[in-house]
């Protein structure tokens, strides 16, 4: 049986069941390895959540309008992408 062609898309290459079963234990590795990291990673920076709640307290936080203004554009363009492509 011919291998179909590997491009931009097209039908997956069909493989061997040994391939398959080595594919899926380096799969299982990897999700274990990854599992692992995201159990021991703390869900937010809590010095740096701290530090910016003091400042907020103290007066020193300022953020820059620009930064704001960008951040609700870019914000709003990925929306608007999003949408896009799921009503395509």
């Amino acid at each position: 049986m011919d291998k179909p062609k590997r491009g931009g898309c097209g039908p997956p290459r069909v493989v061997g069941i040994e391939e398959a079963r080595k594919k899926r234990a380096v799969d299982r590795g990897e999700l274990a390895r990854i599992y692992d990291i995201a159990t021991r990673t703390p869900e937010c920076d809590e010095q740096k959540v701290l530090s910016i709640k003091q400042r907020l307290k103290a007066g020193g936080y300022r953020v820059p309008t620009e930064t704001i203004a960008e951040r609700i554009l870019v914000d709003n363009l990925l929306e608007a992408f999003y949408i896009a492509e799921v009503a395509s």
